[in-house]
């Protein structure tokens, strides 16, 4: 008998059935992971890093597939209650099994995926000369014309990358049409906020692997919110070209190379606005 049989039998049977459950499927499911007791309980590693651990408990098993786990699975997690990096299936309810093997197999790849270098979330600067002249452009302009530019300049160039990306996540489309809704005087204020904030937002916070499309859909958030506070089309050149550059050029490029094209992108937006730009708007 080793560390984790021992700790599993200091469980009442109910609770030991249930996890001798999780431990046979974490072996079925994935073979290659190591074992051993760390925090005062079973813990499964894989190349030296932790996927998760479980633990029992009083009226639940405590799963701990870490807070990229928990964050990948946040929708098929409702159910439960969950906290940063853990989730509590309770006693009285059988085992989600299909689910947990899901999360192992998403943990395992994680390990396995190769680590993309740290992409900034936005480019350009407040004080950079491309965006504090598409700034001063905005500041003559109403929110009307303000949230009209922005708006079509994200459903023509950084929806379809998002899209592309996502290609069954709807979303920010959603938060778009939301934002044309109030724009036409069909849709009030506080339900427009809601959209951004709980679907729009939250595509992006579930993107952290995904650069590309995690700038999209913040892009998108940020440009809705224009309805407002017009200076969220800020959003637009930061996140904005971001979303564009990095689609374009990949993910490996410097710093310097990806700021240049983003000036670039930046100046095109701004001549977007200035085309439909009113004088005296304000």
């Amino acid at each position: 008998m080793n560390e984790v049989d021992e700790y599993i039998s200091g469980f009442p049977a109910e609770v030991q059935e249930k996890l001798a459950k999780i431990r046979s499927l974490i072996f079925e499911t994935a073979p290659q992971v190591s074992e051993r007791i760390s925090w005062g309980m079973p813990s499964y590693y894989l190349n030296g890093k932790t996927l998760f651990h479980f633990a029992g408990f009083k009226k639940h098993i405590g799963f701990y597939p870490t807070a990229e786990g928990i964050t990948a699975f946040s929708e098929k997690l409702l159910g439960y209650k969950t906290a940063k990096g853990t989730v509590q299936f309770p006693l009285n309810k059988p085992l989600p099994l299909d689910l947990i093997r899901e999360i192992i197999i998403y943990r395992v790849q994680s390990q396995n995926t190769p680590k993309l270098p740290k992409l900034k979330k936005t480019l350009g600067k407040p004080n950079s000369p491309h965006i504090v002249s598409l700034m001063q452009l905005i500041e003559t302009q109403s929110k009307a014309t303000v949230a009209e530019w922005s708006i079509t300049y994200a459903e023509e160039n950084i929806l379809p990358i998002f899209e592309k990306e996502c290609p069954d996540d709807f979303r920010p489309r959603k938060t778009l049409l939301a934002a044309r809704e109030w724009l036409a005087g069909k849709m009030k204020l506080p339900e427009v906020k809601r959209i951004i904030l709980n679907e729009c937002h939250a595509a992006a916070r579930e993107l952290e692997n995904n650069p590309v499309a995690q700038a999209a859909a913040r892009t998108c958030g940020q440009v809705a919110s224009v309805v407002h506070v017009p200076s969220h089309s800020l959003g637009l050149a930061f996140y904005g070209s971001a979303a564009i550059v990095y689609n374009r050029l990949g993910l490996h490029e410097t710093d310097e190379i990806y700021n240049k094209c983003a000036a670039v992108e930046c100046a095109k937006m701004e001549a977007a606005l200035r085309a439909i730009s009113v004088h005296n708007d304000k």
